[in-house]
């Protein structure tokens, strides 16, 4: 029986994630402390809240898919939400690289144009980010407010300075700065759509509530208590860390900016460590389960097609 390319591609597909994911697992130590620091039951309910989020983020990928009449199907936008998060464990979001591979292979989806719902996906977030923060510093939070206000203000700021940007290059005449442009450009289509634009902008604030009640649980199942307002802080920049991805999984940077954020907010530096520890447990566990399960289905999907 011959294979195509398409059926090829899937059945690689689903044993690189299984490869990465076994791979990652062992190399980890942060479970022995989630296991000792939390119980199963705990444990499992944070791992809830993560595939909460993902979902979430499925839904994302969904709308902006839609606007470029790119329909996908429920099950798909999650699964690819899965398997972009744990793809991410490979530097330089190489999730990305698979999921606009998938899109590719399975519906011809231009490379450009997935460009472009990345680019609108990270500007919007940024907006959403930016503002949830500034709202909470400004309404809820007592110490450090002058950092905080200047980093969600930056936050905010990123798209103008992306326009500002793309108005410089597009008097470059190279063919290289031309076709990156095309890319870029095309994220002005979704901030027409002001109706997905608004509920694209609404998710990220739902997101960002889903995961600060994990990071509030983490608090309180490890002893290491901190405010829900000190959470409603922590997890906007954590997000931020993990969209930008320089290292796998944002590994470090992420851990280091709940530490950061918790000692500015007066809580001793082993809190952080330790709220960071058992998340980052209770998170790779979330997104290797449904990334793996999301590559068995986006495998199937491509071989069926």
């Amino acid at each position: 029986m011959k294979l195509s390319f398409k059926k090829i591609l899937g059945y690689l597909f689903v044993f690189a994630s299984l490869a990465l994911a076994f791979f990652y697992l062992k190399i980890q130590d942060n479970f022995s402390l989630s296991s000792s620091s939390v119980n199963p039951l705990e444990f499992t309910f944070l791992v809830f809240f993560v595939l909460v989020s993902l979902i979430l983020n499925g839904l994302k990928i969904l709308w902006l898919q839609s606007i470029f009449k790119n329909y996908l199907g429920l099950v798909e936008s999650f699964s690819l939400a899965g398997v972009n998060a744990m793809w991410n464990y490979l530097p330089l979001t190489g999730g990305l690289a698979i999921r606009g591979t998938y899109l590719k292979q399975k519906y011809k989806f231009p490379w450009t144009e997935f460009l472009s719902t990345v680019v609108a996906s990270y500007l919007i977030s940024f907006i959403a980010f930016g503002f949830f923060g500034l709202m909470v510093t400004i309404l809820l939070v007592t110490e450090a407010k002058i950092i905080f206000l200047s980093i969600f203000s930056i936050l905010i700021l990123t798209p103008a300075l992306v326009l500002l940007v793309e108005n410089v290059l597009k008097n470059i005449e190279i063919e290289f700065i031309n076709k990156l442009l095309k890319g870029l450009l095309g994220f002005k289509l979704i901030f027409k759509y002001k109706e997905t634009l608004i509920r694209l902008i609404l998710l990220d604030f739902l997101i960002i509530l889903i995961d600060s009640s994990r990071i509030f649980f983490v608090s309180q199942f490890s002893g290491k208590i901190i405010s829900f307002q000190s959470a409603l802080l922590i997890t906007p920049l954590t997000i931020v860390a993990s969209l930008i991805n320089i290292t796998p999984g944002a590994l470090i940077i992420r851990e280091a900016l709940i530490t950061f954020t918790t000692t500015q907010l007066n809580y001793t530096l082993n809190t952080g460590l330790v709220i960071s520890t058992i998340d980052r447990a209770a998170v790779i566990v979330g997104i290797f389960i449904s990334g793996v399960l999301g590559s068995i289905y986006l495998s199937k999907k491509l071989n069926d097609g």
